[in-house]
């Protein structure tokens, strides 16, 4: 298998090269799209950028990537994928309800905080704690804050 993609030793607040991936690439070139226009917009551009491709090509991608975000429709693809054939680089299952949020820094967050929890693991896909459960995954803000709410409950 060709290991274009490699992970780069990422730090809290560097920027992020991001690959978002989905079956055919058409819900990740939309999502894509939208989340480019929020970092033009936020003056962000120039610290993060981010791409899409079909999950049969991220392979074949030479951007190297700090993290992969795989779409929900992916979550069986990549169960039946090798999961050997990537493994420096993180792989994060993007939840159902954050993707449809369309939410730049929400996705953000989750890419840094994925990063974070792969340099401890080394585990891919990498699931917040309590989160393993992928498709009974409700939560639609990121993990960072989801975690700041529930203390304060």
């Amino acid at each position: 298998m060709n290991k274009m993609i490699w992970y780069d030793e990422h730090k809290d607040g560097d920027d992020m090269n991001i690959l978002i991936v989905c079956n055919n690439g058409c819900s990740s070139s939309v999502l894509v799209k939208r989340l480019n226009n929020e970092l033009m917009a936020s003056g962000l551009s120039k610290k993060h950028h981010i791409d899409h491709a079909q999950f049969m090509f991220m392979y074949l991608q030479k951007q190297p990537y700090d993290i992969i975000m795989l779409c929900p429709q992916t979550y069986h693809e990549w169960l039946m994928m090798k999961k050997d054939d990537i493994k420096d680089t993180p792989i994060y299952m993007i939840p159902p309800k954050l993707f449809v949020s369309f939410d730049i820094e929400k996705m953000l967050e989750d890419g840094e905080d994925a990063i974070h929890q792969f340099k401890s693991d080394h585990k891919n896909p990498v699931f917040f704690p309590g989160e393993e459960a992928y498709m009974k995954n409700r939560r639609s803000v990121s993990y960072r804050k989801f975690k700041e709410n529930k203390k304060n409950i």
